[in-house]
């Protein structure tokens, strides 16, 4: 039998003589005709012979060898692409076969199956195999070269490459015309003997002006069945080739001309082939880009280091997979000098039926004029510090989504947000620090919003985000949730670490007849009742009015409870494990004339943020102090009961206040160790700061609890300061304490971080006989809650004395 052509020459790349030899017997026996056969035994050595001048039918390789991988020789071996490879491997497994395959390998033959039939088979399947990939690439390769009539030789070199290849007798082309006069023109390539040509496959293809047969002659069909459709395809490109010529010479005639204009245009062009190639590049193009020479350069390698070149591709693309005009507006690019540059791109392609045509880049620039617009919208529109829109363009575009609210579908929803204690980072920091938070804010905003979105600075720590489209209010919770959870978190500050945190309210434009400052009021007013609970929350506008009416008029009514002491002081007690009263905590109230007993939760931010935060501090830290003195010259408690005062982290590096805490404790003869300042882990990155001026309070006695403990992002480190004495568990980790779960296990936690750290504790929020129950394992707690008793008038709680 023969499974290879006459004059068969096989290259053996294996280190062990004997399989190497076994092999050149096995291709002698199976072969009707001499094969010859040459051995090396390294993959240097295989590289070595490939690049002699010899032309190798296939090739034999192990793949281990003493040099290293043979997969590696597969794959820098220059033939074989050409070249059938076998791969010899002693290894079992899909690991090798897939190797060989990504190396390029035609097959894989294990040795422990190598036999004469084994052998025989596989070169025959191998052979197949690449001469039917050689074929495909050949008929590709050629697709550039069989450009019509006038190239007859290309046409002539490809037949000699394919009957060479396929190793067949006779390849004849013949092109007819089909709608015009003319005799066939017609190519042949032959060997062998005269007249032996007992098969005949013929392959035939037409356009509308001609015809294209290719005759193969062979003695046998071997091989012919994996080629026809390569073969077919060269009989298209010959086809192709003669229309794109009667397209160039269409062309040619304008050609002369266009180019003219365009070398004397002032404006940048570039006209680019269907092949990607510049075919036309004018002196203002050179010159705009840089660029010595473009002209016969592929455009994409031009633009991946040349920014007028990428803009040119990125029109062309779009210009040419439309088969549409296409212009960039005002698109920005740099300078020859490195100076930017701004441009209108215009592509204009040819209409070329069947081919890809070729696209005019004209450039116009721009510069001044998007200069001049950019330099007017940045001062009336948007926010200098953050970049963002400002009120005035936020209020537009909210106008503009709710004039379209009902053209589009999906809601239109206003969500401003606040940035928590801003204040106190700007006087206890200074406004650089401010301005870097407000700047993060802004980053970590933009970060997660929508495309179509609008963020905006309203001034101050206000923000706005204009959310369209949203499908129904149940999709508008987790967008914002995620706005939140992005605003909130550490940053990293001057040297230190601090918590950003956030409220948030938010308005659904219910209907269509809204104006944009009237929905913007409507967040506004949510916002507001955030911060009324205690800040950090998310909230809907309800359809409710402020409490109070602006900001302007709570002020106005809180300076006037001043004046006329609408404020009063309730008491909760503070007990022991065996509910004895200790400790009392001083709450603040406002007996309002109209609205009646008001919480801190409904005038306190304003206090804070308004002139009264001192003076208040300051008389709260009287009335508790006078009504402790009142207590124990009764008798009614002992020396060591104590009274709890929460401080706001406003008021923390006041130094007024600690000189009149200080004067208030002499003038009423109280140990300073009666006196306990309280304050949220949203101050602890203040401590340090205001350190200075609580140091004077520690050497007088005066203890410092951390209130609502667990709560805050604080760090643990703020636990060694000397500053503290203990820590108040919130009652938030106390509603699953029966339960056993993680709620259980924090608190576990914080009484045994509470005991290491020789750190009082107090457990508040205790509501049921069963949390009480579980604090009297551990005796190192003291409890507050509604439990032990509400926080009462003082003549109230005297009765329990």
């Amino acid at each position: 039998m023969s499974v290879l052509p006459s004059a068969s020459r096989v290259l053996i790349v294996e280190d062990d003589p004997l399989v190497a030899s076994t092999i050149g017997v096995m291709l002698r026996s199976i072969e009707d005709r001499p094969t010859a056969t040459d051995v090396v035994d390294t993959a240097a050595s295989a590289v070595a012979a490939l690049a002699a001048d010899v032309r190798y039918t296939a090739i034999v390789l192990d793949v281990d060898l003493p040099d290293g991988n043979g997969l590696e020789a597969v794959r820098n071996l220059r033939a074989v692409e050409a070249v059938p490879v076998i791969v010899l491997t002693s290894h079992d497994g899909n690991e090798v076969w897939g190797a060989a395959a990504d190396a390029g390998a035609a097959a894989v033959l294990p040795k422990s199956a190598l036999t004469v039939d084994r052998l025989a088979a596989v070169l025959t399947f191998a052979r197949e195999k690449t001469i039917g990939r050689r074929v495909a690439d050949i008929v590709g390769r050629s697709a550039v070269t069989l450009i019509g009539r006038r190239e007859l030789a290309a046409n002539e070199a490809l037949l000699e490459e394919l009957r060479a290849e396929l190793g067949v007798d006779a390849l004849r082309l013949t092109i007819s015309p089909t709608s015009m006069s003319g005799d066939p023109l017609a190519v042949v390539v032959a060997a062998g003997e005269p007249g032996r040509h007992p098969v005949r496959l013929d392959l035939d293809r037409s356009s509308d002006s001609y015809t294209a047969r290719l005759e193969v002659e062979c003695e046998t069909m071997r091989h012919l069945h994996h080629v026809q459709g390569s073969l077919s395809t060269a009989c298209g490109l010959v086809l192709a080739g003669f229309e794109l010529e009667q397209s160039r010479r269409a062309l040619e005639a304008n050609e002369s001309r266009y180019r003219a204009l365009a070398d004397h245009s002032p404006d940048p062009v570039l006209t680019v082939d269907g092949n990607g190639e510049v075919c036309l590049a004018n002196p203002a193009f050179l010159a705009a880009s840089g660029l010595s020479e473009a002209l016969g350069q592929q455009l994409t390698a031009l633009a991946e280091h040349n920014e007028l070149a990428a803009l040119a591709r990125r029109a062309a693309e779009i210009a040419r997979s439309t088969r549409r005009e296409h212009t960039l507006e005002d698109v920005a690019s740099s300078r020859a000098d490195g100076t930017p540059a701004f441009y209108s791109v215009r592509a204009v392609p040819e209409t070329v039926p069947g081919s890809a045509p070729r696209v005019h880049v004209i450039f116009t620039e721009t510069t001044r004029r998007v200069e001049e617009q950019h330099r007017l919208g940045e001062l009336a529109l948007t926010d200098p510090l953050t970049g963002l829109a400002n009120r005035r363009l936020a209020l537009d575009r909210l106008q503009h989504a709710l004039d379209g609210a009902g053209r589009r579908s999906g809601l239109v929803v206003a969500a401003m947000l606040d940035m928590d204690y801003f204040k106190s980072i700007n006087d206890l920091l200074g406004h650089q620090a401010g301005d870097r938070c407000l700047t993060a804010f802004a980053q970590r905003l933009g970060q997660v919003v929508r495309s179509g979105d609008t963020v905006a600075r309203l001034g101050g720590d206000e923000f706005l985000v204009i959310l369209e489209g949203i499908a129904s209010e149940d999709d508008l919770e987790p967008i914002l949730q995620r706005l939140h959870r992005a605003v909130c978190g550490p940053l990293s500050l001057t040297g230190r670490e601090i918590e950003l945190r956030a409220s948030l309210g938010y308005a659904v434009a219910d209907r269509h007849d809204l104006t944009a400052e009237e929905v913007l009021g409507r967040a506004d007013r949510a916002l507001y009742d955030v911060k009324r609970r205690g800040r950090g929350d998310i909230a809907r506008y309800d359809g409710a009015g402020p409490l109070f009416g602006s900001t302007g008029e709570l002020l106005r009514q809180l300076r006037t409870a001043f004046e006329e002491q609408q404020f009063f002081l309730r008491y909760q007690p503070i007990v022991t494990l065996d509910g004895t009263m200790d400790s009392a905590e001083a709450l603040i109230r406002w007996d309002h004339p109209e609205l009646g007993e008001r919480s801190p939760a409904d005038f306190i931010d304003a206090v804070l943020d308004g002139p009264l935060a001192t003076s208040l501090a300051r008389w709260v830290i009287t009335t508790a102090l006078d009504q402790l003195t009142s207590w124990r010259e009764r008798g009614l408690v002992g020396p060591g009961f104590t009274m709890h005062v929460n401080i706001a982290p406003q008021q923390l590096p006041d130094v007024g206040l600690v000189q009149h805490v200080i004067n208030e404790l002499e003038r009423t003869a109280t140990d300073p160790a009666c006196l306990v300042l309280e304050v949220t882990e949203q101050a602890l990155f203040e401590l340090d700061h205001a350190a200075s001026n609580l140091k004077r309070l520690e050497e007088t006695g005066v203890q410092m609890y951390l209130d609502d403990f667990g709560t805050g992002a604080s760090s643990l480190s703020h636990l060694r300061s000397p500053i503290l004495d203990g820590l108040k568990i919130d009652r938030s980790f106390l509603d699953g304490l029966e339960q056993g779960g993680r709620d259980t296990a924090i608190v576990e936690g914080l009484v045994a971080l509470a005991a290491g750290t020789q750190l009082d504790l107090i457990a508040e929020g205790v509501e049921r006989p069963a949390q009480r129950d579980w604090f009297a394992e551990h005796p190192t707690a003291r409890l507050q809650g509604y439990l032990f008793g509400r926080p009462e008038r003082a003549e109230v709680l005297e009765a329990r004395f």
